[in-house]
């Protein structure tokens, strides 16, 4: 079987190469090929050239260079249209995730075939600063009460529903139209893959929050509403 890896990139020219190597060169159980996509989403820093001199020296790289930017969930579904692999999973270029975790998720994967296979990051974060760790536990606290939300809407309690390692089946997601661009991707992948009624696994996994400082895009005043809607807007009107 082939797991298809979807990297999207905006502005991550300090860390992309060291992801790419990582991904690249990770060992899957025997049974399992890599199918990588990587998504440059309109960088203006650097992070194309090297994408691109990366690329051309590997056989099993997939590579869309998008001129504009347009957001993150944007870049994976154009990803999601060249995936090969009977799954999916997404791994951010910022190194925030370890590849190397990925490793027991395909294991617990090829243990229960046709389940969604979630990183759970609560209880492993490393090597981040007092101020790193700080920014995550105010994320985590956002994360625990999109949680709740997710229980009320859907009847069902996931442990770390705003994750970037979501693995899943292709399959389950072939009649699903997507229409986030931004990092409510996140949101409406997880509440359509509710919604269908999948099997919902957790795997934990390290974790290395980065702050603003050093490139953190992300933002919680901003996209929390924003998922909220998207759990409300898949529930009732998808």
């Amino acid at each position: 079987m082939t797991l298809t890896i979807i990297i999207p990139v905006y502005n991550e020219s300090k860390t992309v190469l060291d992801v790419l190597r990582d991904v690249t060169h990770l060992a899957l159980p025997e049974k399992v090929n890599k199918q990588i996509i990587v998504v440059n989403d309109g960088s203006t820093d650097g992070s194309n050239e090297k994408i691109q001199s990366f690329a051309k020296k590997q056989k099993n790289i997939d590579y869309i260079s998008l001129q504009d930017n347009h957001g993150k969930g944007f870049a994976i579904r154009e990803g999601l249209q060249k995936a090969r692999g009977e799954y999916i999973v997404v791994q951010d270029a910022d190194k925030e995730y370890a590849p190397r975790d990925l490793v027991s998720m395909v294991d617990k994967m090829l243990a229960s075939p046709g389940t969604v296979i979630y990183g759970d990051r609560r209880k492993r974060v490393t090597n981040g600063s007092f101020g790193e760790r700080l920014l995550f536990m105010t994320h985590n606290i956002g994360n625990m009460g999109l949680t709740g939300i997710t229980w009320l809407l859907y009847g069902r309690h996931l442990v770390d529903g705003a994750t970037c390692y979501k693995m899943f089946p292709r399959e389950k997601i072939k009649d699903i139209t997507f229409t986030a661009e931004k990092f409510d991707f996140d949101t409406e992948l997880t509440a359509h893959l509710l919604k269908i009624g999948c099997t919902f696994i957790s795997v934990p996994i390290s974790f290395t929050p980065r702050g603003y400082k050093d490139g953190k895009k992300l933002n919680a005043i901003v996209e929390g509403p924003k998922a909220l809607w998207t759990l409300f807007r898949v529930r009732f009107f998808s």
